[in-house]
């Protein structure tokens, strides 16, 4: 199992905002959320944010956004669940038991963001602001209540907020999990995650 390969699914496409007509870059992705903090800005404005690992899919960021990933580079993007989002999203996580991971596909937005550390060091990480979801699965050794997620054989809620949304189950995306739909390691370090 150490030599398979997991690829993230990726698909992002720039558009103009109807309201000011600047350019921005809209993204559907299937990953794994790992790292989940809930967190309130200087001005009292909550927000979850989480780490997620984009494996497989440097050429497409490096396009896109002129980075110098490498092939093999597992590309830690940073998620951001904003205000009425991260009330529902908090409320979606508590359902499940809190878990400390989870499978899940996100639309929203990505960008580009530049950095430096305390060190002085100079990085680049990519942003992800959700807009929407919808829940994958939730591994069995996490913080969840195992009575009430969804499983690799079971298909997930329903989380967005119009009824719409597919019942996909775990494997449909080439996800990050063995065959009991446990999570499996990934490459990559976060140790240069810039939160």
């Amino acid at each position: 199992m150490a030599d398979r390969k997991y690829y993230t699914f990726l698909n992002i496409h720039t558009g103009k905002a109807a309201k000011d007509g600047a350019d921005f870059n809209a993204v559907t992705i299937s990953g794994l959320l790992t790292r989940i903090e809930e967190r309130r800005t200087s001005s009292g404005k909550k927000v979850f944010t989480a780490s997620m690992p984009i494996n497989g899919r440097s050429k497409i960021i490096n396009a896109k956004f002129g980075t110098s990933y490498g092939d093999d580079d597992t590309i830690w993007a940073t998620v951001q669940f904003w205000e009425d989002r991260a009330d529902r999203f908090g409320n979606m996580k508590e359902k499940y038991g809190d878990p400390d991971k989870m499978r899940i596909v996100i639309v929203g937005t990505i960008d580009k963001r530049d950095y430096t550390t305390k060190n002085g060091k100079s990085g680049v990480s990519i942003t992800i602001n959700a807009s929407d979801w919808e829940l994958i699965s939730t591994p069995s050794n996490s913080n969840s209540n195992a009575a009430s997620q969804p499983t690799a054989q079971t298909p997930a809620p329903n989380t967005t907020p119009n009824g719409a949304g597919n019942q996909n189950t775990a494997d449909d995306f080439g996800g990050d999990f063995d065959g009991l739909g446990d999570f499996i390691d990934l490459d990559g370090s976060e140790d240069d995650l810039p939160f």
